[in-house]
């Protein structure tokens, strides 16, 4: 008994054992902390990742905006300062102009992901998704997300999301201007005349209804030309075509001249002071408005893409097109003043512009229209002036021809003639430079004309119709031929008639101008500088 309980057999073996246990024990131990710790070093490591990627895009994005909006803010200013009265600078609402070119600028950014990668790490490449969204108008608050994506060693992607809301703000500083101006007065020309020529008549036609004001010579020199009417003349009155003559009153400051049985149906006034006349319609000779400020450059860059009600791109490169056959009835919202390099309307195609009833101007440098047609939406009381620089055809197609005259104003600025022709209807007023006109074919012209040039020519042919409209071309000398009709008042240098064409006194009074006259008065505006505070930033949040 003695000698078993001091048997210490196996007991080395026991103790070795359960040392080699708590070393197992201790070791397991020390690999899962460390594996622990491993993990989440990897894990914080691809969470601040993370966080700087997507602070990464963010700052990208929200740079791109401040730039979108640092060029509106520019094209505003270019717009505001291209006007030349102080009336329209005071008219100019700059705050909402520029809002305004902001959201046209942003537009094409909304919703729109931007994808960015960034220098690989650990083999594996991050990358950031940024989108902006429209968060308010009023007041105007866009917000920038952006997403921060990186591969983690483990499979699975760490991602961090941070939002920061951007209010556009005009903090800039600005200057009251003042300016003292003459009153300004509207001159109409009575509906009651149909000519008012600054040099000679020469009147080769049918029949021209007056009453007919010449500053030069007049002559009416074919076989049964009649003037029906009052002629003022304030040099010789030679009528010499066979059985011609004036149904009516004939005033010159020279003689009348009466050959092959002519006649004048009426009194013959010789040697008088035609300013002393009291005569029905024109007390004073009509004027061309000034052309300075009438044909400007465009204050902005062409515009480089625009899409239609459809999504479908409509215009590229400065370039509108309706070439494919899809942009055919496209209808385009003018939101703001646009310079396009080329206009061109083919082969029957319709183009409607959205002008939301607020007046805008459309720069082209080449319009391009054959038998296209352009239509006006939501234009009432609102004016689009369109100011061509270089060449204007516009053949067998309407422009505007269900609208009224007075909501498109045409600006050509052109060297060569403009091609205007064909079964065409223009409802607008016509402003030329300088360039020939000729208006051929069974085209209805229906707006005034204002031509600038000096020895210009303008040509009515054909079955040219020009009705109830002013012509104001004081500079520039007249060829009515064919059998042209014009129901109007035509102001010219020289006027030739011959063939069947008529001429008439339109039905009511007809074109006006503008010209400083009487009290003065002060007129203000706030002129800004340059530079500013454009927009306000919220601290970035992290979702």
């Amino acid at each position: 008994m003695r000698e078993t309980l001091t048997n210490e057999k196996g007991y080395s073996l026991f103790l070795t054992l359960l040392t080699i246990m708590l070393i197992a024990v201790l070791g397991i131990s020390l690999i899962t902390i460390a594996t622990n710790a491993m993990s989440f070093s990897i894990s914080e490591r691809g969470n601040q990742s993370s966080f700087y990627i997507a602070e990464a895009g963010l700052t990208s994005k929200r740079a791109e905006v401040q730039l979108l909006v640092e060029e509106a803010f520019m094209q505003t200013h270019e717009q505001f300062e291209a006007l030349s009265s102080p009336q329209e600078k005071a008219s100019f609402d700059f705050e909402q102009k520029y809002f305004t070119n902001v959201q046209s600028k942003l537009q094409s950014q909304l919703m729109q992901v931007d994808n960015r990668n960034y220098d690989p790490q650990q083999g594996e490449i991050p990358e950031s998704e940024a989108v902006v969204s429209l968060v308010s108008t009023e007041p105007l608050v866009y917000n920038v997300q952006s997403t921060g994506m990186v591969p983690l060693s483990s499979g699975r992607t760490q991602e961090k999301v941070l939002n920061q809301l951007m209010e556009v703000k005009l903090n800039v500083p600005y200057e009251t201007v003042s300016n003292q101006v003459g009153g300004e007065k509207v001159m109409k020309i009575k509906a009651c005349f149909s000519l008012y020529t600054t040099g000679d008549l020469y009147h080769s036609t049918n029949s021209l209804k007056g009453p007919i004001y010449v500053s030069g010579t007049t002559y009416i020199e074919r076989g049964g030309a009649f003037i029906d009417g009052n002629i003022y003349s304030v040099g010789d009155i030679r009528i010499t075509g066979g059985g011609s003559g004036i149904n009516g009153d004939a005033y010159t400051t020279g003689k009348v001249t009466l050959k092959n049985n002519s006649k004048v149906n009426g009194q013959i006034f010789e040697s008088v002071n035609i300013n002393q006349v009291q005569n029905e319609c024109v007390q004073e000779k009509p004027e061309l408005p000034n052309l300075e400020g009438m044909f400007p450059s465009p204050p902005m860059n062409a515009l480089q893409t625009a899409y239609n009600q459809n999504g479908d791109l409509l215009v590229n490169s400065g370039v509108l097109s309706l070439d494919n056959w899809k942009l055919d009835n496209s209808t385009w919202v003018l939101s703001e003043d646009i310079y396009l390099k080329r206009l061109h309307i083919p082969s029957s195609r319709t183009l409607t512009i959205d002008l939301n009833n607020q007046d805008r101007t459309l720069y082209v440098d080449e319009w391009d229209i054959s038998n296209g047609f352009i239509d006006l939406k939501n234009a009432s009381g609102s004016k689009l002036k369109i100011i061509i620089k270089n060449s204007l055809n516009h053949q067998n197609g309407d422009l505007n021809k269900n609208g009224a005259s007075n909501n498109v104003e045409v600006f050509y600025a052109g060297s060569s003639e403009p091609k205007l022709g064909g079964n065409s209807v223009y409802n607008a007023d016509f402003h030329i430079k300088k360039a020939d006109l000729k208006v051929s074919g069974s085209n209805g012209l229906m707006g005034d004309i204002i031509h600038y040039g000096t020895d210009s020519t303008i040509t009515v042919s054909g079955h040219g119709d020009m009705g109830n409209k002013l012509i104001l071309a004081p500079n520039s000398n007249f060829y009515l031929t064919g059998s042209g009709k014009i129901i109007g008042n035509i102001i010219a240098k020289n006027f030739t008639a011959s063939g069947a064409g008529s001429i008439s006194p339109p039905s009511q009074d007809s074109g006006e101008w503008e010209y400083n006259e009487g009290q003065s008065e002060t007129i203000e505006y706030n002129s800004y500088e340059e530079q500013g505070t454009l927009m306000d930033l919220s601290p970035p949040i992290e979702e």
